[in-house]
């Protein structure tokens, strides 16, 4: 769904959003949104990104780097073991479980959906590490150090302990919401007044029209 959604949609925005001189083919096109990288990691980056990836006569030898955005897994995979362990979803819906208190449900469930944000925690760890190990979206600047800010997409910390509301949301997937925002927001023709509704009614199609799902995404 998310390649097609970038060849319906991107084309137009990925146009607009790089020089005349940048244009590509079709073909140069579908290597952007068919490239393997993108099935792992969805829309981490633009095609001005990819495109620089595979013009760039620079080799930075990104491995260490790579495990090295990789170090929070070893807390993050323990903790999602743990939570099918001792904090396992299904057992909401059991019969026991109904019957115990209000305090005791809210916060089985409060520690369940925290465990659960781990398993996103730790996908986007390695999503961005796969990035960064391509050499796709890093910069190697003048004092040796490789900036690859520009394919982050999750910040846990300003997520978990941020003061405002507004500021944990822009910490939680931050490629998508970027992408979402340049490709879909600013591309639309709609008016602002429902620009918001369609980006939300899109990111529920992309995530899968089901109960439950839609109305979280």
């Amino acid at each position: 769904m998310p390649t097609i959604i970038n060849l319906i949609i991107c084309w137009k925005g990925t146009i607009k959003k790089i020089k005349p001189s940048e244009l590509c083919s079709f073909f140069d096109y579908l290597g952007y949104c068919f490239c393997f990288v993108g099935y792992w990691t969805g829309p981490f980056y633009n095609f001005r990104t990819y495109n620089n990836m595979l013009q760039s006569k620079t080799l930075i030898r990104s491995s260490k780097l790579a495990l090295k955005h990789m170090a929070p897994m070893l807390i993050l995979l323990p903790l999602h073991v743990l939570q099918g362990i001792y904090n396992p979803l299904d057992y909401t819906m059991t019969d026991e479980f109904l019957q115990k208190s209000f305090s005791y449900k809210f916060f089985y469930q409060l520690a369940g959906f925290w465990t659960f944000k781990v398993k996103f925690y730790g996908g986007w760890i390695i999503a961005e590490a796969i990035c960064i190990a391509c050499n796709l979206g890093t910069v190697e600047k003048e004092d040796g150090t490789v900036d690859y800010s520009s394919i982050i997409n999750i910040d846990i910390y300003n997520t978990e302990v941020g003061w405002e509301l507004s500021h944990c949301v822009r910490s939680w997937n931050k490629s998508v919401q970027r992408w979402m925002k340049t490709y879909v927001y600013d591309t639309t023709s709609l008016p602002k007044s429902v620009r918001t509704d369609f980006v939300f009614a899109l990111s529920a199609f992309w995530h899968g029209v089901r109960p439950g799902t839609t109305c979280v995404s």
